[in-house]
């Protein structure tokens, strides 16, 4: 017990306040692809930490997305009446689409990708062998391929089939029969040694028309790549 000294005087006594916890809130923002940021609402965090203290957030990990650089208000002191609001903004990553080994751009996460798919001449396309990416989640055809990107690098690869063509052996007034012979584009053949005969004459050469005014070819020449169309 405390006694006042004398008669008649005063004693003050002051209020003593140590800091209290208090709320404050981490609030965490993905960047958008048309510009801006949107608040990912599910993972607000309400947290206590004492008044006048310093708070730091934590970074979240988030696929496809990075701490932003620029925009962070990671760390704060802690206000009496509860209203310090931490923000944690995250960018989008980049990736890059490799379209048969050449890179044809670079893409945020989940941005649209298209393009036209390749062609190539004495071939038909078929299709895609895929890295970085489900077959399933690419949407692809012959005139154009398409796809959301995914958060890593997509490597396509296309595979081709190669065109065969037929050269039709004609008597052209001669008499005799020769077989069709078959070709593949892109590979050397030797054109079949003639087999036909006409009386009276002797065989100079193959022609595209019969007149002899077409392309002309040598008996048993060497040949590529005659006809480009499949099955021509």
């Amino acid at each position: 017990m405390h006694a006042l000294a004398n008669d008649g005087d005063t004693y003050n006594l002051y209020a003593k306040f140590e800091a209290d916890y208090v709320s404050y809130k981490v609030e965490h923002y993905q960047q958008k692809l048309g510009g801006g940021y949107l608040k990912v609402e599910a993972d607000t965090e309400n947290l206590t930490a004492l008044t006048a203290t310093t708070a730091t957030a934590t970074e979240k990990t988030y696929e496809g997305f990075k701490l932003s650089t620029t925009n962070n208000e990671m760390s704060g002191t802690v206000k009496a009446d509860g209203s310090l609001v931490l923000k944690v903004y995250y960018d989008r990553e980049s990736y890059t689409v490799t379209l048969d080994s050449k890179v044809i751009g670079s893409y945020l996460y989940e941005s649209s990708v298209s393009f036209n798919t390749p062609t190539q001449t004495g071939y038909t396309w078929t299709g895609y062998t895929y890295e970085g990416i489900a077959s399933t989640a690419v949407t692809a055809n012959a005139s154009t391929t398409s796809f959301t990107m995914p958060a890593a690098n997509v490597k396509l690869t296309s595979n081709w089939k190669t065109h065969t063509y037929t050269v039709i052996f004609n008597a052209n007034t001669g008499k005799g029969t020769m077989a069709n012979q078959e070709f593949v584009y892109d590979v050397e053949e030797n054109l079949t040694a003639n087999a036909f005969t006409k009386d009276g004459y002797y065989f100079d050469s193959w022609n595209t028309l019969a007149n002899g005014e077409g392309e002309g070819y040598e008996d048993n020449e060497s040949v590529i790549s005659l006809v480009s169309e499949d099955e021509g």
